[in-house]
């Protein structure tokens, strides 16, 4: 594995991942040891090449001697075709580029709603931007995946719960975006972004933890009352990270309120079969 000598990344200290990440390349040899510095205390040196507002979004990978910088998922690529020249022609390649930038700001612009921090405890000039598009896309892609693995762990729950029509999940699920979302909206309407996010991340948790669960019992031939049963702990599971996340925002109990409530009543919808 050949080291990429003279660079230095530039990561975000308040995020958890970025943090492994780019640890891993300096433990690996990828990079030299002193080549990763956090974006919170970035060398002067690098400082005076870097473009510092989108060093935010897209994570920078500088040469402070020869002043050569990239940016987002082409620092990435940087250090990955110099670790592994095999597979430089993939990381030339235009479509394959193009694809990983939209996967790289889908995850970049999400990662406060992925791995949360409490507010005010970054500095205003070290939080990443909020792009409407990415993060509505990522609200539409984890919408359409919870709903899946919903439909799919159904079935074992039969006869508890009669497996419904294929559009049931996707309208549970919107609803529950769409009853939240008023509810922000209404109180709160600045954080109604932001709290959608973190919505749908402990949706994406707990359609995980389901998914996982399904498998172990369907391995394990267990009857519906275990389906039912793991269904019940994911839930509360659920309600607790719902509780730490509407905290860390500085959001009332009352929003977690409001989605036990949204259960209950989609519970009283399903029992008299008008879903």
């Amino acid at each position: 594995m050949k080291t990429l000598h003279g660079f230095i990344i530039l990561y975000d200290a308040d995020c958890p991942l970025c943090r492994v990440y780019t640890n891993d390349f300096v433990q690996t040899g990828m990079l030299d040891m002193e080549g990763r510095q956090s974006y919170q205390e970035m060398p002067a040196t690098c400082a005076v090449h870097v473009n510092q507002q989108k060093a935010v979004n897209e994570i920078a990978l500088v040469n402070p001697v020869t002043g050569e910088v990239y940016y987002g998922i082409e620092s990435l690529l940087k250090i990955l075709g110099h670790a592994w020249p095999v597979f430089r022609p993939l990381f030339s390649c235009g479509f394959f580029i193009g694809v990983m930038k939209i996967l790289y700001r889908l995850i970049s612009y999400n990662r406060r709603v992925f791995l949360p921090v409490a507010v005010g405890t970054e500095s205003e000039a070290a939080q990443p931007g909020f792009h409407r598009g990415y993060r509505a896309a990522f609200l539409v892609f984890s919408w359409l995946l919870v709903s899946m693995i919903l439909h799919w762990y159904g079935a074992g729950m039969e006869p508890v719960l009669t497996i419904g029509e294929w559009y049931r999940e996707p309208l549970i699920c919107g609803g529950q975006l769409l009853f939240q979302g008023l509810v922000v909206g209404a109180i709160a309407p600045r954080k109604i972004w932001d709290y959608l996010g973190n919505l749908m991340v402990v949706s994406m948790l707990g359609a995980i933890a389901l998914l996982f669960s399904g498998l172990i019992l369907k391995a394990a031939t267990a009857g519906a009352i275990w389906y039912a049963g793991a269904f019940l702990l994911t839930v509360g599971a659920m309600l607790l990270e719902h509780a730490r996340r509407c905290k860390l925002l500085e959001m009332g109990i009352g929003y977690s309120i409001s989605w036990v409530l949204y259960r209950i009543l989609l519970v009283g919808i399903l029992i008299n079969g008008w879903l």
